[in-house]
């Protein structure tokens, strides 16, 4: 469970993930034929709600894993960011694989 803020509202319950990965990434899985766009932008909300700049949405229903893996961002900042992100999903890409 994560609390998060929007504005002065304070949200005690707010939003389950299934992962979130070194306080960085928020990871979204599921089990589905194909993903539709509703669900990417469930993970762009959530990303906005605890204030996090990269998302995976990572469907295990594809036939290739590699398929099913989705890059989610929300107001990268730089270049170096984004080439760490890049880094990361890198990574959390090769523990699935």
């Amino acid at each position: 469970m994560h609390n998060s803020r929007y504005g002065d509202l304070h949200f005690e319950e707010g939003f389950r993930l299934d992962l979130l990965v070194e306080d960085k990434v928020i990871v979204d899985l599921k089990p589905v034929e194909r993903t539709i766009p509703v669900q990417k932008k469930q993970v762009q909300i959530c990303l906005r709600l605890a204030d996090k700049r990269l998302g995976l949405l990572i469907n295990f229903g594809a036939f290739l894993i590699k398929d099913g893996i989705t890059r989610v961002v929300h107001r990268l900042r730089d270049g170096s960011r984004l080439f760490f992100s890049l880094r990361l999903c890198a990574r959390i890409s090769s523990w699935l694989t």
